[in-house]
């Protein structure tokens, strides 16, 4: 049995994949680690490409060619293929260090806790700049700290930084959306209730690419994309109804909150594309759909946040003066 599953969603990643691949090629992680370089249904050579790495590292690297279904058919996939002890997704277009990959390996060599979590490091190709996010604020939380308890310190994990427990996805049939994107949101959010302890680490592995134009989280890009974030926040939703019973102290709070903060994220949508000539009137529409889905989270959040009371007045001069104060605080 491996130590370790990665697992690699790609489609149409020919121009990142050699840089990708070129972070895992270290002979300390053979035995230990496998990759699974999933193609989902790509059109350019990708597949090509991932084909070379598999000839050349048989039983390190794998490839798995698949129908498009989107990133998270992909983390399907993996879940249900992998054979690691542990869990982790690195996209293809992203990469990670690869002293510290060695050095996570060591970590989970010794580690028995449901989730690992590292720092990260963000790239933003535009600006041409890093940015490392520290995890130094929880030095004080040993192993095998309760998750609840690192909850309440502050802990909010994002994809790039996590590592599960395989058996925590497989063991509790976690799915996410399919042919969708912001589906990562639900990946960090469904395994939560079953997770006891987490370690906290404070070395970076992931480094994640962030300014091109193609990403699901450029401002146009998430506008033209925004039924399938309102699609993924209804998924959740019904997550949430359906495991309720299951939520323990503080893990409730922490899904609705996480839940919340999702939703206030597709408001948001909606001021970062001001110059759309029918914005103001499909966010009405937009808000009409959440409402009519969850009276609960709906409330929640504007409960929570005045600017989207504000904006569900549908004054068009309201949305302008929030979507600039909205640019200015970004």
């Amino acid at each position: 049995m491996k130590l370790l599953t990665i697992v690699i969603p790609s489609y149409n990643t020919e121009t990142f994949i050699d840089k990708n691949m070129k972070t895992f090629l270290d002979e300390r992680l053979y035995e230990k680690v496998e990759i699974l370089i999933i193609n989902d249904g790509s059109k350019d050579k990708t597949a090509e490409k991932a084909f070379y790495y598999e000839r050349s590292y048989p039983g390190y690297i794998r490839l798995i060619n698949k129908e498009n279904g989107g990133h998270g058919s992909v983390i399907n996939r993996g879940i249900r293929e992998a054979q690691g002890k542990y869990f982790k997704v690195v996209d293809a277009d992203d990469w990670v260090n690869t002293e510290n990959l060695v050095r996570l390996v060591g970590d989970l060599e010794r580690s028995n806790d449901d989730m690992v979590i590292n720092s990260m490091v963000t790239v933003d190709q535009q600006a041409g700049h890093e940015e490392y996010s520290s995890n130094s604020k929880f030095s004080h939380l040993g192993p095998q700290t309760l998750l609840e308890t690192a909850l309440r310190s502050g802990l909010r994990p994002v994809l790039h930084t996590i590592t599960y427990k395989t058996s925590i996805l497989k063991d509790n049939y976690i799915t996410v959306t399919e042919k969708c994107f912001y589906e990562d949101f639900q990946y960090v959010l469904f395994p939560i209730p079953y997770i006891r302890t987490v370690t906290i680490l404070d070395y970076p592995v992931y480094w994640y690419l962030i300014g091109q134009k193609t990403q699901s989280v450029d401002a146009s890009n998430a506008l033209k994309n925004v039924q399938m974030y309102f699609k993924v926040f209804c998924d959740s939703v019904d997550y949430y109804d359906a495991h309720e019973q299951i939520f323990e102290g503080y893990t409730e709070k922490y899904i609705k909150s996480s839940i919340c903060i999702f939703l206030r994220s597709l408001y948001n949508i909606y001021l970062r594309n001001p110059s759309d000539d029918n914005i103001v009137q499909n966010m009405r529409e937009m808000d009409i759909r959440v409402k009519e889905y969850s009276t609960e989270f709906y409330d929640d959040v504007g409960r929570q946040n005045a600017y989207i009371r504000w904006l569900r007045s549908g004054n068009k001069l309201i949305f302008k003066l929030l979507s600039i104060l909205y640019a200015l605080l970004r």
